[in-house]
């Protein structure tokens, strides 16, 4: 979330990555508080999504939570600029969304040192041993760098020749797609730390968390209000 981007860097208090070697994919002090606040808004989105969502609920329904959550950034954030926030807030119903069984563990693997590809490695070892070993279920890495900009090196992918160093800021986000049915992935925001890593996502990762609430009178009273607002009623 670049509050501050133009201004910030200038006066040397952060430094954007450029395309250079790993020195410029390490983050200086500035970026990762800046991802780091804007990880804490991203677990808000998704708590207000999943408080929205029920079983038979529209995507127009849980949209109001981009609403909600530029609204909470504006009042929160004295150097929030509303032109410049992107936010996007949603639940993406069946067929585009589904749940796999489970998902890697990579504690021991993300720290520094240890090579990009061999993490994308050990999430394709751990799907193909999971039931998932055909390919077209895997349609994308298991992660990137990001700061910045959305997508930047490193790259978490096979062939990758980047290898983790401390301050580095990647995404970890493994997913399975059935076609014609939907897909699942599951997104974190991580820190690789001197000895390890620091999880910057807070947002649900168990299975019984992560199943829709029993649908209630309000859902389906908000539900109808909704649709009839959007034209799909």
């Amino acid at each position: 979330m670049p509050w501050g981007v133009g201004k910030t860097p200038a006066a040397g208090r952060g430094r954007g990555a450029g395309s250079g070697g790993a020195a410029a994919h390490r983050k200086s002090a500035w970026e990762i508080g800046q991802v780091e606040r804007a990880a804490r808004y991203a677990d808000w989105g998704v708590r207000d999504v999943r408080r929205r969502a029920w079983a038979g609920a529209t995507v127009a329904e849980t949209y109001g939570a981009t609403q909600s959550l530029t609204r909470k950034i504006i009042r929160e954030e004295a150097d929030g600029d509303a032109l410049a926030t992107k936010v996007i807030a949603a639940a993406w119903p069946a067929p585009l969304s589904a749940e796999p069984h489970a998902i890697p563990r990579l504690g021991d693997r993300l720290r520094p040192g240890v090579a990009c590809a061999e993490i994308d490695a050990a999430v394709n070892a751990f799907l193909d041993g999971s039931g998932f070993a055909d390919f077209r279920t895997r349609l994308h890495r298991c992660g990137h760098g990001f700061g910045l900009g959305n997508h930047e090196p490193p790259w978490l992918a096979l062939g990758s020749p980047h290898v983790l160093r401390e301050n580095m800021l990647v995404s970890i986000e493994p997913g399975l797609y059935a076609p014609g049915a939907g897909g699942y992935r599951h997104s974190d925001t991580v820190l690789v730390t001197g000895d390890g890593y620091r999880c910057l996502t807070q947002s649900p990762a168990r299975l019984p968390d992560l199943v829709l609430r029993r649908t209630t009178l309000r859902h389906r009273v908000t539900g109808w209000a909704v649709r009839r607002a959007v034209g799909l009623a």
